[in-house]
């Protein structure tokens, strides 16, 4: 099958590799010099682990323990932390880290560091300190709204929709960004590999070409696999509502039906199980593209989880063939350890 992603000897696992070899790097950094400081050694039990969620405000999470001698020498407050992975003699990024909680734990010989670290997306998810609004285009808003915050880069694709709303002092600054998703037609935001903010129009996964086809390899353990459905109250129509369009009197409405294949479908229920958001958008089309950006986002409809061997090209909004079907994957975690497992978490697409 026709994938994004070519065919890699080492990450895709064909039937004739056994074994490869997997080697980890923790990068540590001054984040307002940029100076890298040196190279970290985690403790290695309990694994140190990276997970991803695109549920949350701040996607990412790394949770790792450290010695006595790195934990006297890391600054909580201004260190990031770099993972990589070196695979097939390619290094791969793995995301910038800051930490959230810093808790030591006293020893003789020293103390123990046990920190839980976020993505810059924490940056992201603070208070405004001055109102915000924007009639620009929603690309132009989000980056007028992101300008002079401490990011690495923001990538974000074009989008034709017009922004609407104003945000007042205090409020966090993930409201309007996840506003924005809805009105320009977008995955809500994440940080990559790269430390980059990206932002992609909404794609739906059934019509998609795949990234990843895990039907064809070997990387998928087959006693991993679990299916679960949340179909029996799951909405089959998606309704939003907006007041503020053209029309000074009648509102702008905006329907999207999940595809007849789907087992909760209108056609294959026999009756309408809705769902109705009150958005205030400026176009009819801005409307349509609303309604469905919030269907395809849902993640309640069948998912699958499973494991593979650590995969570094799974990032955010993957689309994957799998046991004959496309899925979006919506969440992950790696452990970060030679020879360490990935969790993944897909939901299942409709043609």
């Amino acid at each position: 099958m026709l994938t994004n992603f070519p065919l890699d000897p080492y990450l895709d696992m064909p039937a004739w590799r056994g074994q490869r070899v997997e080697r980890f790097r923790f990068e540590w950094k001054n984040a307002i010099t940029d100076e890298t400081l040196g190279w970290l050694t985690p403790e290695k039990e309990p694994v140190p682990l990276l997970t991803h969620n695109t549920a949350t405000g701040v996607k990412r999470t790394l949770a790792l323990n450290l010695g006595t001698f790195d934990t006297s020498q890391v600054n909580s407050l201004t260190d990031r932390i770099l993972p990589s992975v070196e695979i097939g003699g390619t290094t791969y990024p793995l995301g910038r880290y800051m930490f959230s909680t810093d808790v030591r734990r006293k020893r003789t010989r020293g103390d123990l560091g046990m920190f839980r670290l976020l993505d810059e997306g924490f940056i992201i998810e603070q208070e405004l300190s001055a109102a915000f609004f924007s009639i620009s285009t929603v690309d132009a808003a989000v980056l007028q709204l992101l300008a002079g915050l401490p990011l690495v880069d923001v990538d974000i694709e074009p989008t034709d929709f017009l922004s609407t709303g104003a945000w007042s002092v205090g409020v966090n600054r993930g409201q309007p960004m996840e506003a924005y998703a809805t009105q320009g037609d977008y995955f809500p935001y994440w940080l990559d590999h790269n430390g980059h903010v990206r932002m992609i129009r909404t794609r739906d996964p059934a019509t998609e070409i795949p990234d990843f086809d895990l039907d064809a390899g070997f990387t998928v353990r087959r006693d991993s696999i679990d299916l679960t459905s949340d179909v029996l109250l799951a909405p089959n129509r998606f309704v939003v509502i907006s007041n503020s369009g053209a029309a000074e009197t009648d509102p702008l409405v905006g329907t999207y039906d999940v595809p007849p294949s789907a087992p909760h479908s209108i056609a294959q229920r026999g009756f309408v199980i809705q769902q109705t958001d009150e958005i205030q958008l400026g176009s009819q089309d801005q409307v349509a593209a609303a309604a469905r950006n919030i269907g395809i986002r849902q993640t309640i409809f069948e998912r699958v989880t499973f494991a593979t061997p650590i995969d570094p090209r799974h990032d955010s909004y993957n689309v994957m063939n799998f046991m004959g079907d496309r899925w979006l994957e919506i969440g992950w975690s790696m452990e970060l350890r030679a020879g360490g497992i990935m969790e993944h978490t897909a939901r299942k697409a409709y043609v």
